[in-house]
């Protein structure tokens, strides 16, 4: 088979070493066109990054992602927001869009970033000496920006670090592009119980979780949009906490490919957040969020 140069630079493009999956549930978000672009402009590199967004739209946002219709770098699951069935379910659905990029994004819109976030957070990754690294935690309020419209207003710090966390969040981690396959969001799952149910699978996977000690992502907590949560109903979190009651118990049975990993036990997480601040000195010490 001859290729041309054409094909081969295609190629060499979706299989690039740094490309990023960003991963965005969005629940009837105004705010969603605008992260997408402040994503773009603050990068170093806005050609590594892909989006997957499950869009939960009503009638004053359906028309919202027009503009990204013919861009191959946006992929749009569209669902009218009656049809939702829950928080866990639309992670899902966003995640499903995932092709093998190398590094994931995970978020819940409205988001801002500093300029650089995309190489900042990969060498962030790379600098915690962890096989299985994952940076997570709540982010700051948006503050101090120009208004929100882009991220040319956020100081970006001159160095990050991380510290050793105990639990992750669903709706704001970086880590490899692995992960979205190794613990697939459960669909049953309610927000409620998302953050601790993740955590728990992904730490008997083989994960660690780092707090950035200086923010790269900024949260728009102020905007009045309706949340992912409430597109669950009390059916679904009432199941959620029976699985996560079960999880907490080290019994995933018939959970399948939702259940706990085989590289550390319950036991084991339980012992890790229980040492607190008494860890070993001569590492990252746990934080408690």
């Amino acid at each position: 088979m001859t290729w041309t140069d054409e094909e081969r630079i295609a190629v060499a493009d979706r299989f690039a070493d740094h490309r990023i999956f960003v991963s965005i549930v969005a629940f009837r978000d105004r705010e969603l066109a605008a992260t997408i672009r402040r994503a773009f402009d603050a990068a170093d590199r806005p050609s590594r990054l892909r989006f997957g967004i499950c869009h939960q739209f009503d009638e004053e946002n359906a028309s919202l992602l027009d503009g990204y219709v013919d861009d191959p770098r946006v992929a749009v699951d569209r669902v009218p927001f009656r049809e939702s069935r829950g928080a866990g379910w639309a992670r899902a659905r966003a995640n499903g869009l995932f092709d093998s990029e190398r590094y994931v994004l995970q978020l819940d819109a409205p988001t801002e970033f500093v300029d650089g976030w995309d190489r900042r957070l990969i060498d962030l990754l790379g600098s915690t000496g962890s096989a299985r690294p994952i940076i997570t935690g709540y982010p700051p309020a948006a503050g101090g920006s120009d208004g929100g419209t882009s991220p040319r207003g956020l100081m970006a710090p001159a160095a990050v670090g991380s510290v050793l966390t105990t639990r992750l969040t669903a709706g704001e981690l970086f880590t490899h592009g692995r992960f979205v396959i190794d613990v697939p969001a459960d669909p049953e799952i309610s927000a409620d119980a998302e953050d601790l149910t993740l955590t728990l699978r992904a730490y008997t996977h083989g994960h660690d979780f780092f707090r950035p000690t200086e923010s790269i992502l900024y949260r728009r907590y102020e905007d009045a949009a309706p949340r992912p949560s409430d597109a669950d109903d009390e059916r679904g979190r009432r199941a959620s906490r029976e699985t996560l009651a079960c999880l907490l118990r080290g019994d995933d049975r018939g959970m399948g490919a939702h259940g706990l990993g085989c590289l550390r036990t319950i036991a084991a997480y339980d012992d890790f957040v229980g040492r607190g601040l008494d860890a070993p000195s001569d590492g990252p010490q746990p934080d408690r969020q």
